[in-house]
């Protein structure tokens, strides 16, 4: 369940990735107004359209809003026919140029949750107005299974940003256990980077000092034995930036390990403690550690539960 849950979560990222990119670069924006008074763009039918070839293969129902009308059926044959206007000219280059290929029959859409199975939640263009007159919008997308979000994906192109969160039950260290709170990046010149930086935010980042004295074969070997279990992104980074870093989740784990050499100061530690009361900071043998202390035998910091865990037992081992 969790691998192709992964397989289906990395593929719905490319498809918000593509989407955020199409829609950020647009030249012009055609709309139309529905029987509903609503408003519904040439970029909202051809993000859908994306999404149902990118999640053909799955076994999976799409829930989005734009129906299969005239207007849905208009826009996929001028895609595959010489429509010379500025917009399909745009939209059919930027579908070669990313290896896209919208032909009939596509996955079809339902337009109400089944309640059963998986289900992505999708709306192309959350703000439809917005993005016509230039504001700010949403491309969305969530992963339902049994009326369960499984993820969910937030991207405003307008800001360059994408929010996501990954929901499925922490078992050990499969999926993203570090991913249940939201975690950002930032879109980069191409839906291609943006979906490689994404790939690199699924990594384990582990904040050390920057100070070489702060090193040790102890350390080295705890990287290398964690890297061994989980993909490490290591950060070095002086003060205690690393605790806000760990408080915000751009930082998974903050480890400072004990020395002789140091002793640790309050103006040292007080505020970062503090801003990690959502957090778990203990020193090495797990006993938390208060604001109004300093640390008596090193730090580590976590806002996952299951790798400070980790950590502290392979720490444990080492320090034997």
């Amino acid at each position: 369940m969790t691998e192709i849950t992964e397989e289906i979560f990395k593929c719905v990222m490319k498809g918000i990735c593509c989407a955020s990119h199409l829609a950020k670069g647009a030249p012009l924006i055609s709309s139309r107004v529905k029987s509903d008074m609503s408003v519904v763009s040439l970029y909202d039918v051809v993000i859908q359209m994306i999404f149902c070839k990118l999640l053909e293969k799955y076994p999976l129902t799409i829930v989005s809003e734009e129906e299969d009308n005239d207007f849905y059926k208009d826009t996929l044959k001028a895609l595959q026919t010489n429509n010379i206007s500025q917009e399909y000219a745009y939209i059919k280059e930027f579908l070669i140029e990313n290896e896209i290929s919208l032909e009939e029959p596509l996955k079809p859409v339902c337009h109400s949750l089944a309640g059963t199975g998986m289900e992505i939640i999708l709306d192309p263009i959350d703000g439809t107005r917005g993005f016509i007159n230039s504001r700010s919008y949403s491309i969305v997308a969530a992963c339902m299974k049994d009326k369960k979000v499984l993820f969910s994906v937030i991207s405003c192109p307008k800001e360059n940003i994408v929010y996501y969160k990954w929901n499925m039950p922490e078992n050990g260290l499969s999926g993203y256990p570090h991913r249940r709170r939201v975690r950002t990046y930032s879109l980069s010149d191409s839906p291609h980077t943006s979906y490689s930086d994404f790939l690199t935010t699924l990594s384990l980042y582990v904040a050390i000092s920057a100070e070489k004295t702060h090193s040790s074969p102890i350390l080295t070997e705890f990287l290398d034995r964690l890297s061994k279990l989980y993909p490490v992104h290591i950060v070095r980074m002086d003060g205690q930036g690393k605790y806000a870093c760990v408080a915000t989740q751009k930082i998974d784990i903050f480890l400072r390990l004990p020395s002789t050499k140091i002793q640790e100061k309050i103006w040292d530690h007080c505020a970062g403690i503090d801003m990690n009361e959502m957090s778990i900071v203990t020193d090495l043998h797990g006993i938390p550690i208060h604001p109004c202390t300093p640390p008596a035998y090193g730090v580590i910091a976590s806002h996952s539960q299951i790798f400070h865990s980790l950590s502290l037992n392979i720490l444990k081992d080492l320090l034997m």
